[in-house]
């Protein structure tokens, strides 16, 4: 027993240092066992998912000494702190592997970050491995960290699209907004991705069990640019609701069909006690029981309505596809409702 228990806790030592070094990757969420998924949390706590991108970027960098003169020359330009020498070294050529390390840092810089943004974009195919791996780092610099989720909208890849589903996951609110707004561009841009509904639904639910305080403190800590593009949500209705709900829904739209869910979105933030119950009704019958209970108390609050839920709910009894058509009659009704409290809101200004 003794001796069982050395090697035991040897092979969880060197294990530890394999995972770490990135010399072994395993895919927690491929893991079917629960004691094994159980230990393999426990030797690598709280390091999410940026390990497992550290054996493939192994294969993007390069030792300096390895470079020619040329790249090491462009690197100390890249490294030197003047903006206008950093620019001229951008425009050199192509953001190739060996100087995306130096690169990346970069897009914390404001003087700068426009450029550099734009040089990866145009390779982000070839640099998305680093990429990923600087999202999901916790020690990176944030401002660096909240301009990558955009430019992996560039590429459909998996590994892209997986980084950007881990990206939901991290403590930051910031940053997983910004994830969840570039997976609903890449959705928007091809249809053809799918998303794991479990998976969307399990992140979902994470986002919905938190306390009121905690839901109504969530905020960007830099406001999108003026007339960024949206994928799920309007400007009117994203001054009026809360970031975390837009969130929630943004999120629910890799899952659910985006049309009526953005049309139930609009219907909750009217001032009509029917279009608000059809919108109700209809999420009501598409999300599952347990994202519904914990997502209805915000939504009360959200509409700013008296009514009561259950008993818009329960007074129907239409089936799904009743609902769904019910609710997709209702869009007209809906804008006209949203254009006429805009309009209101806009008088109330001046």
């Amino acid at each position: 027993l003794f001796v069982a228990r050395r090697l035991q806790s040897g092979y969880v030592r060197e294990l530890e240092q394999r995972l770490e070094s990135g010399v072994a990757r395993i895919d927690v969420d491929d893991i079917d066992d629960p004691m094994a998924r159980s230990m393999i949390e426990t030797i690598v706590p709280d390091l999410g998912a940026s390990w497992e991108f550290k054996a493939a970027a192994h294969d993007e960098e390069v030792s300096e000494h390895e470079l020619d003169d040329e790249m090491r020359s462009r690197i100390d330009e890249l490294r030197c702190g003047d903006a206008f020498r950093v620019l001229s070294a951008l425009k050199q050529g192509p953001i190739v592997p060996a100087l995306v390390r130096y690169v990346v840092p970069l897009l914390g810089w404001d003087a700068v970050s426009a450029h550099v943004a734009r040089a990866l974009s145009e390779n982000a195919a070839d640099v998305e491995t680093s990429l990923v791996r600087s999202l999901l780092d916790r020690n990176m610099d944030a401002a660096v960290r909240r301009r990558i989720p955009g430019l992996l909208t560039r590429t459909t890849s998996e590994r892209a699209i997986d980084g950007l589903l881990r990206g939901l996951l991290d403590s930051s609110f910031e940053i997983r907004f910004l994830c969840g707004r570039a997976l609903a561009r890449i959705h928007a841009q091809d249809s053809s991705v799918a998303f794991d509904r479990h998976r969307v639904f399990t992140i979902v639910l994470r986002e919905t069990r938190v306390d009121r305080g905690v839901w109504e403190r969530q905020r960007l800590l830099e406001e999108l640019e003026e007339g960024a593009d949206e994928p799920f949500v309007s400007e009117y209705l994203r001054q009026r609701s809360s970031r975390s709900l837009q969130h929630v829904f943004t999120v629910l739209s890799l899952a659910l069909d985006k049309k009526p869910l953005q049309v139930a979105f609009q219907g909750l933030y009217t001032d009509d006690p029917i279009l608000r119950g059809t919108a109700l009704e209809y999420l009501e019958s598409v999300l599952p029981e347990d994202i519904r209970e914990s997502l209805w108390p915000f939504l009360e609050k959200e509409g700013k309505q008296s009514t009561s839920l259950d008993a818009i709910l329960h007074s129907s009894g239409r089936n799904r596809t009743e609902v769904l058509e019910s609710l997709m009659q209702s869009h007209h009704s809906i804008q006209l409702n949203l254009k006429k409290l805009r309009r209101i809101v806009r008088e109330d200004e001046t």
